[in-house]
């Protein structure tokens, strides 16, 4: 389910076991476990492949704390990408 995420959400979905992902931020969401437990994560898809990384657990991380983490990795991956593809845009004719 796409939806804007705020702790209210979050709270309000903390008995429903499935994954919320934010309909503003691409690739970062909260899974939320059948213990009741949640943890922030992003999914990042860098050369066709899709990697999640878990950011921190709910609710000691507010879910804006852990958007900002999400775009500073997200940031670094696209950082990543443009160093891994820029020796070959070199061999381009």
């Amino acid at each position: 389910m796409h939806i804007k995420l705020t702790d209210a959400v979050v709270q309000k979905h903390i008995n429903t076991p499935g994954i919320l992902r934010d309909s503003i931020l691409t690739g970062y969401g909260v899974r939320i476990y059948t213990s009741g437990k949640a943890s922030y994560s992003i999914e990042p898809t860098v050369l066709g492949a899709t990697e999640r990384n878990v950011i921190g657990k709910y609710p000691l991380l507010s879910v804006e704390d852990a958007r900002k983490q999400v775009m500073e990795r997200y940031g670094n991956y696209r950082l990543q990408l443009l160093q891994l593809a820029t020796p070959l845009l070199l061999f381009l004719p």
